[in-house]
């Protein structure tokens, strides 16, 4: 209702397809997951540090925080919070 999307990237340059259908299924993810075949996301657009690494992204289209690691409900709260205002 705010407008928040929620998009998975894997990093299928260094996973197969099949895992990446796996991993989806055993969560149950309903939210999109896209697939970073050469590495041209993470690596090049991003630049991530580490894995997992959560980019919230604002209205604007600014990268408003980039979180590395395993966050819990009350940063993901904070976080998706900031970026709805």
């Amino acid at each position: 209702a705010e407008g928040l999307m929620i998009l998975g990237v894997n990093l299928t340059y260094s996973d197969s397809l099949p895992n990446v259908q796996e991993f989806v299924d055993e969560f149950n993810i309903t939210f999109p997951v896209l697939l970073d075949t050469d590495g041209s996301v993470a690596l090049r657009l991003y630049q991530t540090p580490g894995i997992p690494t959560s980019v919230f992204i604002d209205r604007d289209g600014t990268i408003a925080r980039m979180q590395v690691g395993v966050m819990n409900a009350r940063q993901i709260d904070q976080f998706v919070g900031e970026i709805l205002k």
